[in-house]
């Protein structure tokens, strides 16, 4: 089966692989901001393969009028999760209770 990536996919993944390298060099020199790099190109390629994967499987790609609301529903559970972290994470100077 033949995948059609969009037009400039290598670049993507090779920015990708440069954040996380750049941000594992700077948390591991303990610079301000490297473990939020690191993070942010992980998730980036993390994301990335998520997006191969779907596609591989023949849920992304398709045509709306065959598409099914399965990416629909994958993205609805991640944005879900993605606020459910962000509200259990504590905050610094709030105090509570």
């Amino acid at each position: 089966m033949k995948m059609e990536l969009f037009l400039g996919w290598d670049i993507i993944v090779i920015l990708g692989v440069i954040i996380t390298l750049m941000g594992l060099a700077m948390a591991l020199m303990k610079k301000r901001g490297g473990l939020l790099a690191l993070f942010v190109g992980l998730g980036w390629l993390i994301s990335f393969g998520i997006y191969l994967a779907l596609l591989q499987a023949g849920i992304y790609g398709k045509v709306a009028a065959e598409a099914s609301y399965i990416p629909n529903i994958i993205g609805l559970i991640l944005v879900a999760l993605g606020i459910g972290v962000w509200i259990k994470i504590p905050k610094k100077g709030v105090k509570s209770g």
